[in-house]
């Protein structure tokens, strides 16, 4: 897939995200939990910032300081949970998209590292996936 895939994400309440894909037809939106604290966490299989060390992890890096070994991968792998989690092997059934645009007009969704993303083996950008934010213009 030498194309772009939108991922567009609204807040839909104050406890939940809604994730879109609206260039594959067969993805379903998906509701993901938000965790408040420190900072703005969705939940994801494997990682639950209710949870002090994994909240404790992603305070660490997303102030951008020394991780420990595994810590970024571990992180990546949460971040590429939430925004395509199961929904991957249908996103690349014709290949990995060149770029993944990151559509909304929350500002907690934007506080998160997104471009850390680690899934499919790899981090995405060791994968020459980009990584777009789209933000609202006023």
């Amino acid at each position: 897939m030498s194309s772009r895939l939108r991922i567009q994400v609204e807040r839909t309440n104050p406890t939940t995200w809604e994730i879109r894909y609206p260039g594959i037809p067969a993805l379903q939106p998906r509701a993901v939990t938000l965790i408040q604290s420190a900072i703005t966490l969705p939940q994801a299989t494997g990682f639950d910032p209710s949870n002090p060390q994994d909240r404790a992890l992603a305070i660490d890096i997303t102030a951008l300081k020394s991780p420990r070994n595994g810590d970024v991968a571990r992180f990546g792998g949460y971040l590429f949970d939430v925004l395509v989690g199961s929904a991957w092997n249908t996103i690349t059934a014709a290949g990995l998209p060149s770029a993944i645009e990151l559509a909304s007009s929350d500002p907690e969704f934007h506080r998160l590292p997104w471009e850390m993303a680690y899934g499919g083996g790899d981090f995405l950008a060791k994968q020459n996936v980009g990584v777009i934010r789209v933000n609202p213009s006023a």
